[in-house]
């Protein structure tokens, strides 16, 4: 699963997220949209960030049944990243068959 907040579809300068389920594990994108941070198990509590975000889970944030998969996070927007910004989303099943491509899936203001 992918989560990009930004005004454009853009991972640079970005709250840029990857959730892989096979390894339980949140990466955050660096800065310059081309890197994984390294990332950290979601079995417990954790804080990942970057220049525009800082996301936060309590432990055990992932409820999973059948196709569903739902992900609680915290995120905190920087004073920097002010503005409009939509959030797009993108999933893709275990064999790397199926994508949903991304899709906009809501808008929020930073001030």
């Amino acid at each position: 699963m992918n989560i990009l907040v930004n005004n454009f579809l853009d991972g640079r300068h970005a709250c840029y997220l990857a959730y892989s389920s096979p390894l339980n594990t949140l990466y955050l994108v660096n800065d310059n949209g081309d890197t994984l941070l390294p990332g950290q198990s979601l079995s417990a509590a954790g804080t990942l960030s970057n220049s525009q975000c800082t996301v936060t889970w309590p432990s055990a944030p992932v409820t999973a049944g059948g196709n569903s998969l739902t992900l609680t996070l915290d995120i905190a927007f920087t004073p920097a990243f002010t503005g409009n910004r939509v959030f797009y989303l993108a999933a893709r099943d275990t064999n790397e068959t199926n994508n949903t491509g991304w899709q906009a899936s809501g808008t929020w203001t930073v001030q």
